[in-house]
């Protein structure tokens, strides 16, 4: 009789172990993952650096702490949100004899692009609504670059084993000036941007050409951005805020040419060529050229860049205050970059040796030396 209780007591503790596993497998619930959720990507970036700056109008060193976060949300299969920005902090102190190129610390919130994108046809086409993505790499060094402006962009991209080919169009407003957030301050014009470019890409085994024609033009610019211009180089009739104005209208061509050449598993050369011309300027002052070389290479687990560049961009090719590159109006010489990346962290560093064109009351020569470590984190 014992032998009886016993194993039907040790049945009961089985079935009620099973029943409760059972209820809370039924009452579990999964907690979507972020990919789930539509976000494709989401990194950040710490970073910190030291720009100095040596001339005889000009001169000071800048320490600055930056954090940026890049984000990719999907919404649906044909829309999707693309975002970075973040914040800087800025310390240090400079000396300029005009104040008005003073390139004082600044701390504030940055942002690069926040756009809307819709996907069509299978992808081949896409269409971006908002603060649209400026970068380098698709802009080129003289023509809007880094510089969000807010608009429409239309793309079409046909990618193939062996060939690509791409059709780009931007019809975009940039700011029209950070100079005065006074409520008092009436600016006057209201800046437009057009930008359209066909690229082709040819692939082959261990070697890549790709060549981009294109053509830019800006409207409309405000008499308070002329007023900064005469202080960057550009041609201005003088005044003040009110009064200053371009000479010349900005509307012009493009040509960007580069290859990648894979000599061996280790070392890849990336030698490129670009030169823009403004039809509007003199031709002693309308082309802007830049050649760069660039060497890549990896050792273990150790990625370094070599970049190399030769430069030279004459007055009135396009507004300089529409522009983050280093090769501004009026300028001519070379630079040089290192970049290092290990386990997440990247580290630059070079100078940019900078002399006038024309000599300009405003403009000296000048060299820049920099320092930039960064870590990056991917989420996704």
């Amino acid at each position: 009789m014992k032998i009886i209780r016993k194993t039907n007591i040790q049945k009961a503790i089985c079935l009620l172990t099973l029943s409760t596993l059972a209820l809370g497998a039924k009452n579990t619930v999964e907690i979507p993952s972020a990919r789930d959720l539509g976000v494709k990507d989401f990194q950040a970036q710490l970073s910190i650096g030291l720009n100095e700056q040596t001339g005889r109008l000009e001169k000071g060193t800048i320490n600055k702490t930056k954090i940026k976060i890049q984000a990719e949300l999907e919404m649906n299969d044909f829309v999707s949100f693309h975002g970075r920005g973040g914040i800087k902090y800025e310390t240090g102190s400079t000396q300029s004899v005009f104040n008005e190129r003073r390139n004082t610390p600044d701390s504030n919130v940055i942002y690069d692009y926040a756009f809307v994108r819709t996907n069509l046809f299978a992808n081949t086409v896409k269409l971006d609504f908002g603060s649209l993505d400026n970068n380098p790499e698709k802009m080129g060094s003289f023509i809007q670059t880094g510089i969000t402006s807010v608009g429409v962009q239309e793309n079409f991209k046909y990618e193939s084993t062996y060939f690509d080919i791409e059709l780009n169009a931007i019809q975009s407003k940039p700011q029209n000036d950070e100079l005065s957030n006074r409520i008092e301050s009436v600016e006057q014009g209201s800046p437009k941007f057009f930008y359209e470019y066909i690229k082709a890409d040819l692939k082959l085994n261990r070697i890549k050409l790709h060549a981009t024609y294109g053509q830019y033009a800006y409207d409309d610019l405000s008499n308070s951005v002329a007023f900064q211009e005469q202080f960057m180089g550009n041609s201005i009739v003088q005044g003040d805020e009110a009064t200053s104005r371009f000479i010349y209208k900005y509307k012009g061509t493009q040509l960007l040419l580069g290859a990648s050449f894979k000599l061996s598993e280790f070392i890849t050369l990336r030698p490129s060529y670009e030169v823009v011309e403004n039809d509007n300027a003199p031709s002693s002052q309308n082309t802007a050229t830049n050649q760069q070389l660039i060497i890549q290479t990896s050792i273990l687990d150790t990625f370094v860049e070599l970049h190399f560049n030769n430069f030279k961009n004459e007055r009135d090719v396009t507004p300089t205050f529409y522009m983050s590159s280093p090769f501004t109006a009026n300028t001519e010489g070379s630079g040089a970059k290192v970049v290092v990346e290990y386990n997440g962290f990247e580290t630059s560093f070079g100078h940019i040796n900078r002399k006038e064109v024309v000599d300009l009351q405003f403009s000296d020569d000048e060299k820049v030396y920099f320092i930039e470590i960064r870590k990056n984190y991917d989420f996704i």
